[in-house]
């Protein structure tokens, strides 16, 4: 009975397994079975089980080089790694259950300096203290607007919520399971590494992908929008979040580019054409 890789199973036939193309009794490579065997089994491990993240692009570079080095062999290319080491923030993200949900919890941040710095009492003053809080949506304050506008969402039983996708019967959800049959799609046959690009570009470039990333970003933006009076114009409310807004936008993409590592080449992205967040 033939085996096929990664897992030891019996052969089927299916694309996603990969065989050697000679048995270990062969009389002229038989004695490169072994060597062979590990191989495919490296890069199966890194197609399968790994996966990185790092806002420094110099570093993702290097640990792709390192994977590619340390899973080289003759008979095999290169493998597609744009979609398993990533440029961005590790620490910051959103889970699924999460990115339809005003994060109000972002106003009782501190500023990253410590209960008693001084942009952690910019926030504070901002939020609590009348006097020093400049006009914002008609002379409000930030924190006045946006208990307002939870508890009129509270009140209207969420109707005011704007989907993220208002013309469609799709959910993020239904993003994510399209995400990993394509993910699925890409680990289909790892030999084939142009076709593994062009898979990841189709996914990438969807419009589903497309929108439920930018609310994710929008979601983690909250958490660190900028307290000076221009940007707190725009600042994302209860009602506004996830709008069409291109103030909004805007202001995600800016903090996204705003706390880039800078690399040669990369003002914003990397070569490879990523977002640097």
């Amino acid at each position: 009975m033939k085996i096929a890789l990664p897992f030891g199973t019996a052969r089927t036939g299916a694309l996603e397994e990969e065989t050697v193309p000679f048995s270990p009794d062969d009389p002229k490579e038989g004695d490169q079975f072994p060597e062979r065997i590990k191989a495919i089994l490296r890069r199966h491990v890194v197609e399968r089980c790994i996966y990185g993240v790092d806002i420094n692009p110099l570093a993702v570079e290097l640990a792709r080089v390192s994977l590619w080095v340390d899973t080289m062999h003759r008979t095999l290319p290169f493998g597609f790694l744009d979609h398993k080491i990533k440029v961005g923030n590790s620490l910051v993200g959103c889970w699924l259950d999460r990115v339809l949900d005003y994060p109000i919890a972002a106003w009782q941040r501190e500023g990253g300096d410590g209960k008693n710095g001084e942009r952690t009492k910019l926030i504070k003053r901002y939020l609590k203290e009348p006097p020093h809080t400049p006009p914002v949506n008609g002379g409000e304050k930030i924190d006045g607007i946006i208990k307002k506008e939870m508890r009129s969402l509270i009140d209207e039983n969420f109707r005011g919520v704007v989907p993220l996708f208002p013309n469609e019967e799709t959910e993020p959800a239904d993003v994510v399971a399209e995400a990993k049959q394509q993910y699925e799609a890409l680990h289909s046959d790892i030999r084939n590494v142009d076709e593994q690009e062009r898979e990841y570009k189709r996914f990438t470039d969807s419009v589903h992908y497309k929108t439920l990333k930018r609310a994710m970003d929008e979601w983690c933006a909250v958490w660190f929008w900028p307290m000076d009076a221009e940007s707190a114009k725009h600042v994302p409310t209860p009602k506004s979040f996830h709008s069409e807004s291109p103030s909004v936008h805007g202001g995600t993409k800016d903090l996204s580019r705003n706390n880039t590592i800078p690399d040669k080449g990369c003002g914003g992205e990397t070569q490879q054409g990523e977002v640097c967040t």
